[in-house]
């Protein structure tokens, strides 16, 4: 239940974010705040919680006092993944359409 709230919370943000956006950068500027969003990691090493890893990882520097950046790992990683596929989507956008 949790994470479709927020789900639909983090949809409305991003809606209300591009009505404020040039359409140039509105289609990588709204990707870019959802993989910051929606992005799980885990909680705890033997645990299957999840949570946003942004989130995760700013409690846990501010308030644990830990400078892991284990909760930060897939977040690099589906930023990484996902702007490389959108490079490439645009690159064959422009050659062939």
């Amino acid at each position: 239940m949790f994470w479709f709230l927020y789900l639909l919370s983090v949809l409305i943000f991003c809606y209300f974010l591009s009505t404020f956006i040039s359409k140039r950068f509105k289609n990588i500027l709204i990707l870019v705040t959802l993989i910051f969003l929606l992005t799980p990691a885990q909680v705890d090493i033997g645990l299957d919680n999840y949570s946003p890893a942004l989130f995760a990882f700013i409690f846990n520097y501010t308030l644990e006092q830990s400078n892991s950046f284990r909760v930060l790992r897939p977040l690099f990683l589906s930023l990484t993944s996902t702007l490389l596929i959108y490079y490439l989507i645009t690159l064959i956008r422009k050659k062939f359409f």
